[in-house]
């Protein structure tokens, strides 16, 4: 058994970050599915509970599985995008500007 969770776990690493978001997104989707179906007056009540049970249990599986693919570095990484995003940028001079000011310090550092 441990044999088989270490072959998932190598597994699960073979995918990339990307692929365990867009398990995660999935996963919400179900789960609102699975929370909106029993809204819906045409279905009956044991076909409301079946329904329930196999997209609840869909939703808890692709959420584990795309947290395993994410994992610990996967979910640094996503943070700081989402963090870096929010900051405000420094704001840096012009290009040309900068090329001006470094070669008047070179006149400078020459007539020295």
């Amino acid at each position: 058994m441990k044999r088989y969770l270490q072959r998932m776990k190598v597994w699960f690493q073979g995918f990339s970050p990307k692929t365990g978001v867009i398990l995660l997104i999935i996963c919400v989707v179900l789960h609102v599915i699975a929370f909106g179906q029993i809204a819906m007056p045409f279905l009956s009540p044991s076909t409301k509970k079946t329904l329930g049970i196999v997209l609840f249990s869909m939703a808890k599986a692709f959420q584990y599985s795309g947290l395993a693919i994410v994992g610990v570095e996967g979910y640094k990484r996503l943070k700081n995008r989402i963090l870096n995003r929010n900051e405000i940028q420094p704001v840096t001079m012009p290009r040309k500007k900068r090329q001006r000011k470094r070669r008047s310090n070179l006149k400078r550092r020459k007539e020295k």
